[in-house]
């Protein structure tokens, strides 16, 4: 007797019928090979079947892919909320392709694939599919949007590969873009951006002061936390420990409380984590002396 797994799920459904634009597969379980993080970031960069995204020609999503993208969407964001993120890469990986490429909704599609990768520990995928969401937020003039996704762009490629040229660039075009905003959440985020890259801890206690001004000025908390998170480890690493475990305090407070994000929790203990482990550094190096001076980003920022 044949056997049959019933699934009403929004992916499950697209997947079954058809529907134009949506990828086509049987009513069974997704293969691994489909479920592999890499194949889904081809299937939404349109690789699997077209050239790249550049190639392919931006226009309306027909009325009938209409209502499975939207359920898509949805099933992804849901999945995003409740940290279900090999659930949002499925999701959002089916949805990307059907949605006009520099549109609004492709960006924000393609930064949700890439939080959710980013999760998954696929950081080439995350930031190929972030650089796509940049693209799109720039294509529909979403400048706000795109300087912030510059900035995350170049604090991952300092912190998570180490490739600091990249970094470089696209800090200066994080940089480049704020400076035709006056909106203190874009310009927190690229002064945060600035903090996660710099060399040296007094430069990076600087801008993340400046961050946290911005933060506080917008009432935005991840980015308050984070900048609070980052003045507190470069401080320690200067040599300053009591005044930099105020400021780590502090930010796990807000984290720990429910004030913030997921992903700003996870970076917070990070840099607490690395902030003890400057601190042991210290008392085991230069017995007796003040300060290391030794810079955050000499040591791990990822997978600590």
């Amino acid at each position: 007797m044949a056997s049959f797994t019933v699934d009403a799920s929004p992916v499950q459904r697209a997947r079954r019928l058809g529907t134009p634009g949506l990828p086509s597969v049987s009513a069974r379980r997704p293969a691994a090979s489909e479920r592999d993080p890499s194949a889904m970031v081809a299937m939404a960069t349109g690789r699997e079947h077209a050239g790249p995204m550049d190639d392919r020609q931006a226009g309306p999503v027909p009325q009938s892919t209409r209502a499975s993208v939207d359920a898509l969407l949805a099933a992804g964001s849901r999945a995003l909320d409740e940290a279900r993120w090999q659930d949002a890469v499925e999701a959002l990986s089916l949805a990307a392709p059907a949605l006009p490429p520099g549109g609004p909704e492709h960006a924000r599609a393609s930064a949700g694939l890439s939080e959710a990768l980013w999760w998954l520990g696929e950081v080439d995928a995350a930031l190929e599919t972030r650089t796509m969401a940049y693209a799109s937020w720039r294509a529909s003039g979403e400048d706000d949007a795109a300087a912030a996704a510059a900035a995350w762009l170049a604090r991952e490629y300092a912190g998570a590969i180490g490739n600091e040229a990249a970094s470089r660039g696209w800090l200066a075009r994080a940089e480049t873009l704020a400076d035709t905003t006056s909106s203190p959440v874009v310009q927190g985020w690229v002064a945060l951006a600035g903090a996660y890259t710099a060399r040296d801890p007094f430069e990076q206690i600087t801008l993340a002061g400046t961050a946290l001004t911005h933060a506080r000025a917008a009432g935005d908390v991840d980015i308050e936390v984070l900048a609070l998170s980052r003045r507190g480890l470069a401080t320690v690493a200067s040599g300053a420990l009591e005044s930099g475990l105020v400021d780590l305090d502090e930010a796990m407070a807000a984290a720990t409380g429910g004030e913030t994000r997921l992903s700003t929790l996870a970076t917070a203990c990070c840099d607490l984590v690395l902030a003890a482990s400057c601190r042991a550094s210290s008392s085991g190096s230069h017995s007796g002396t003040t300060s290391s001076h030794r810079s955050p980003n000499a040591m791990a920022i990822r997978g600590c």
